[in-house]
C-alpha cells in the first residue's frame, strides 16, 4: 500500500510538473528562431480604438550588421526624447538574422523599433511598434503589420521611459 501511494505521489508530480511547463509556455512567447530560448513578454491586448500613427515613413533599404546597429541606437535615441508614452513590444530576438528579417519586411517602417537590450550578456533587441500617449492607445491600435501580428498577436503595452537604459 505505502508503495503505491509512493508511486501515486510520484506520478501526481509529475502531472504538477507538465501542467506547471504548459501554463508558463502560454505565458511567455520565444522567438521561434532562437535557439537559445530567450523568453518573450506576453499579455492579451483588447479591443480599443486606432491611435495616431507617430514616426510615418519607410526607410527601406538593405540591413546590414552595422546598419542594424546603427537602426538600434537611432530608435533608441529617438524614443529616449519621450515622455510617458507608450509601446507594443512583440517580442525579444538575441538573432541579428531574426531583427533583420522584420526590419525588412516592415519596408523598414519608422514606426518599427528595435531597442537594444542585454539578455543573459548578449546583446539582443525588443521589436516594438508605435509610440502612444497612453496605454490604452496603444492596446487599442488596430494599424499592426501581419508581420508582427504573425510573430504575437498579443503584444505587451510597455512604457518607453522604462525601456531605455
Amino acid at each position: 500500500m505505502a508503495k503505491d501511494l509512493r508511486h501515486l505521489l510520484t506520478a501526481g508530480s509529475l502531472v504538477a510538473a507538465v501542467l506547471g511547463t504548459l501554463i508558463l509556455g502560454a505565458i511567455l512567447r520565444i522567438d521561434r528562431d532562437n535557439e537559445d530560448g530567450v523568453a518573450v513578454d506576453a499579455v492579451p491586448a483588447t479591443a480599443g480604438t486606432e491611435a495616431p500613427p507617430r514616426d510615418v515613413g519607410p526607410t527601406a533599404q538593405p540591413v546590414g550588421e552595422g546598419d542594424l546597429r546603427r537602426r538600434a541606437m537611432d530608435d533608441s535615441r529617438r524614443l529616449s526624447t519621450t515622455a510617458d508614452e507608450w509601446t507594443l513590444q512583440f517580442m525579444v530576438t538575441c538573432r541579428q538574422q531574426t531583427a533583420q528579417r522584420i526590419l525588412q519586411q516592415t519596408g523598414g517602417d519608422r514606426r518599427l523599433h528595435l531597442l537594444p537590450v542585454i539578455v543573459e550578456d548578449r546583446d539582443c533587441f525588443r521589436i516594438c511598434w508605435g509610440r502612444y500617449d497612453s496605454r490604452d492607445r496603444a492596446v487599442g491600435n488596430v494599424a499592426i503589420p501581419q508581420v508582427l501580428l504573425a510573430l504575437n498577436d498579443s503584444p505587451i503595452p510597455r512604457e518607453i521611459r522604462g525601456m531605455m537604459p
